[in-house]
């Protein structure tokens, strides 16, 4: 925010997604978080950041040579999807 010249007033702090999700309703402010959070709830506008942003996924387990079929099988599936095509 401070790249865009914007400094906000932070009058509450809070954790929980509902509560969050209630205050933006209210008109009490706004967030950015991922848009999943926010997706199914009524009376908020999701907008999209013009910055590009990313974030680094990891996915773990004990032992993949141990993992059940069905745990191997989402592996395979979440790195197909999560591969760059460079």
């Amino acid at each position: 925010m401070k790249h865009a010249g914007i400094t906000p007033r932070v009058r509450f702090e809070v954790l929980d997604t509902n509560t969050i999700g209630s205050m933006i309703q209210e008109g009490l402010g706004i967030t950015i978080g991922p848009e999943l959070m926010f997706k199914k709830q009524p009376g908020i506008h999701i907008g999209q950041l013009r910055e590009v942003n990313w974030r680094c996924l990891s996915l773990a387990c004990p032992s993949i040579a141990c993992a059940s079929p069905a745990v191997q099988a989402f592996l395979s599936v979440a790195k197909s999807c999560f591969e760059s095509n460079e």
